[in-house]
């Protein structure tokens, strides 16, 4: 036998074929742009970050030499005594002419009450 004999295959439905093929070929290259956008975002991500990285360490200098340009100021703790309370008096005054809410209730109640004994 030849190795170099040529075989001729008869296809039928080969307009089907052709259809599957070109329908194939453009799944592919479907595939190849989405990678390709993929590949596109996952470098703009990285500048992103590289840039927020960048941006962070200009905060973070521009802070350190913010807290250095402020004065030093030391605080002191002051006794407890110095913060006693001024209007303690007028606090219970106050206090007398407030009601409690339950108090409000029981006199709306009341008033409830006698319309209804004038009324009937």
């Amino acid at each position: 036998m030849k190795s170099d004999a040529e075989v001729f295959v008869g296809l039928r439905n080969i307009v089907d074929i052709r259809k599957e093929l070109l329908n194939s070929s453009k799944s592919a290259v479907e595939l190849l742009k989405g990678y390709e956008e993929l590949k596109l975002l996952r470098t703009q991500k990285l500048q992103n970050i590289i840039q927020l990285y960048k941006l962070l360490t200009q905060i973070s200098a521009l802070n350190k030499q913010f807290r250095n340009s402020l004065p030093k100021v030391i605080l002191q703790k002051f006794p407890a005594e110095i913060h006693e309370p001024v209007f303690e008096e007028s606090s219970v005054e106050i206090s007398k002419f407030k009601k409690s809410k339950l108090e409000v209730l029981e006199d709306e109640l009341a008033a409830i009450e006698s319309r209804l004994s004038s009324l009937g």
